[in-house]
C-alpha cells in the first residue's frame, strides 16, 4: 500500500528552440510485501528533449527516501537499473531507466521501483509484477519544414487501484 501519489507530465519550450517533455511520479508511505519493501518517499523523473537540428536526448532517475529491503544492503546512491533479490521472494530492480530508439524515434522509460514474484503472494501468481512510478515520454525529430518543430506524446503513470489482501499492507 502507499499512503500518497502526486503524478505530472509537462511539456515547454527551452532555451534555443528546443522541446523539453518532464514525466514525473512521487510516492509517499511505501510498505510492500507485508512490509519487505519500505520507504518514505520514491520521486521519479523522466526528462526528455528535442532541438529542432533533430538532437534527442532522454534519462529518468530516482530519488528514495529511507528505502528499505528486507535481507538487502543498499548503496547510498543507487545505480541505474540496480537490480537485488529477495531470496525466494521477489527480484526487484531500483532506478529503472531504458531509453531506446527506433526510426529516428526516441522512447523513455523509467520506473522508480520494479517487483517480479519468484512465489505466489496474496493471491498474485509467480512472475505478477509491481510497478511504481512508471514513466515515459516518445518524441520525434521534425518533418522538414520551413519552421523549426519537435513533438511528442507522454502521460502520466495511472494509479489503478485493486484490492489484493496480503500482498501489500497499509502504508504510514
Amino acid at each position: 500500500n502507499i499512503g500518497a501519489v502526486e503524478t505530472s507530465t509537462k511539456s515547454e519550450k527551452v532555451i534555443g528552440g528546443a522541446v523539453r517533455i518532464t514525466s514525473h511520479a512521487k510516492t509517499l508511505g511505501v510498505n510492500l510485501l507485508d512490509g519487505a519493501i519500505t520507504a518514505d518517499a520514491v520521486e521519479t523523473t523522466n526528462i526528455t528533449t528535442g532541438t529542432p537540428a533533430g538532437g534527442l536526448t532522454a534519462a529518468s532517475t530516482t530519488k528514495y527516501v529511507n528505502l528499505k529491503i528486507i535481507g538487502v544492503k543498499l548503496p547510498v546512491n543507487i545505480p541505474q537499473n540496480y537490480k537485488v533479490t529477495i531470496p525466494g521472494i521477489a527480484t526487484v530492480v531500483l532506478n529503472a531507466n531504458v531509453v531506446t530508439t527506433q526510426d529516428g524515434v526516441i522512447f523513455s522509460q523509467g520506473y522508480g521501483l520494479g517487483i517480479w514474484l519468484l512465489q505466489s503472494a496474496g493471491g498474485a501468481p509467480v512472475g505478477s509484477r509491481i510497478v511504481l512510478n512508471p514513466t515515459y515520454a516518445a518524441m520525434a525529430p521534425p518533418v522538414p519544414v520551413h519552421q523549426a518543430t519537435v513533438g511528442g506524446p507522454a502521460h502520466g503513470p495511472p494509479v489503478p487501484v485493486h484490492p489484493c489482501p496480503g500482498l501489500l499492507r497499509q502504508g504510514r
